[in-house]
C-alpha cells in the first residue's frame, strides 16, 4: 500500500511538472510568433497579444515549481 502510494505522489508531480514545461513552451513559442508577425508586418498590433503568452509563460514556470 506505501507503495502505491508512493508511485501515485511521484506521478502527481511528474504530471505537474511536465505540464508546467508544457505551458512554458507555448507561452515563449507564442511570444516568438507574437513579435515575429509585428516584425513582418510593420504593424504593433499584434503585440496587443503578448501579455497572454507572457503569463502563459510564467504559469509554466510557476506549475514547475510547484512541482
Amino acid at each position: 500500500m506505501a507503495l502505491a502510494l508512493e508511485w501515485v505522489s511521484v506521478a502527481k508531480e511528474l504530471a505537474l511538472f511536465i505540464g508546467g514545461l508544457v505551458l512554458l513552451i507555448l507561452g515563449l513559442l507564442g511570444i516568438v510568433v507574437v513579435m515575429t508577425v509585428a516584425y513582418m508586418a510593420k504593424d504593433r498590433e499584434p503585440l496587443k497579444a503578448l501579455p497572454v503568452f507572457i503569463a502563459l509563460a510564467v504559469a509554466g514556470i510557476v506549475l514547475m515549481l510547484l512541482a
